[in-house]
């Protein structure tokens, strides 16, 4: 049970990752194009619906604690009372979590800013062409997000052993 919570989780937090990519480095290379920002509102929204999804899943997972006596059922419950915050956490209502990430974006975003010249250049190609240096920094950054909500999430769910 703790193992399937686990991957859930850090599916949403890779979500909330893939999330903060559009927003920073993604939409300005949609904007310049036709229907760019009508593309850039049809990601967002299919990331949101993803994430709502998969924390419908974890509610009626969770759920079934009530109907049906198991060992994991301190940990369903667990999972079940913290359900309201997860849908926050996930739904960007906690912004100050991702807040801890600031500075790896910074630093990120400052130096694809000084390489990326041309938002009308092929997004994939100029994605690829980053230097190495550029490139760890996102990776970075994203992968502090993913880490920042796993704590947070470890915190809300101390009997699951996450």
């Amino acid at each position: 049970f703790g193992r399937v919570i686990k991957n859930n989780l850090i599916y949403l937090a890779n979500l909330t990752a893939l999330e903060a990519w559009y927003v920073q480095i993604r939409k300005p290379f949609l904007e310049t194009r036709e229907f760019g920002s009508l593309i850039y509102a049809g990601l967002l929204e299919q990331l949101l619906a993803a994430k709502k999804e998969r924390l419908k899943r974890l509610k009626a997972m969770a759920g079934k604690a009530l109907a049906s006596p198991t060992e994991y059922d301190s940990k369903r419950k667990e999972l079940l009372d913290q359900i309201g915050w997860f849908e926050e956490l996930f739904t960007g209502k906690m912004p100050e979590i991702v807040a801890a990430t600031d500075k790896s974006r910074e630093d990120f975003l400052n130096d694809f800013e000084k390489t990326v010249k041309d938002k009308h250049a092929d997004y994939i190609s100029t994605i690829q062409d980053l230097p190495a240096e550029v490139s760890r920094k996102g990776v970075t950054w994203l992968n502090g997000i993913v880490n920042a909500i796993a704590q947070k999430t470890v915190q809300a769910l101390p009997s699951t052993s996450l």
